[in-house]
């Protein structure tokens, strides 16, 4: 009997890992940031940031696609050409980012606080 009870305990936190790392994963594929754009290189902006993503980190290049949507707040779409420096902007970032420094990471959703 009692190793019937070890079993099932094995089994319940077992379960209970599992779901922890799912979550995370969600979390991390649909992460927000935002900040002041404050350099426009062809498809890239440098953001800084409102708040650090990592220890330290203060300013990432966020890749605005094709595939971005681009938008302001009043859900007017919008380009990459009216993107501006010194723009406040929030950003729905995707699940890649490169290793480098500073990171580059790509975005799904762009809007412009305009």
């Amino acid at each position: 009997m009692k190793k019937t009870w070890v079993f099932i305990l094995i089994l319940l936190l077992s379960g209970c890992q599992e779901q922890e790392e799912n979550t995370e994963s969600l979390e991390q594929s649909t992460y927000e940031v935002s900040g002041t754009i404050t350099d426009i290189n062809q498809d890239k902006i440098l953001l800084e940031l409102s708040q650090e993503l990592q220890e330290n980190e203060t300013i990432i290049w966020v890749n605005v696609s094709d595939e971005t949507s681009i938008q302001n707040l009043q859900d007017t779409k919008l380009n990459r050409d009216s993107l501006r420096a010194q723009d406040e902007v929030r950003v729905i970032l995707g699940d890649t980012c490169t290793d480098s420094i500073p990171r580059i990471c790509y975005a799904k959703e762009l809007f412009i606080n305009k």
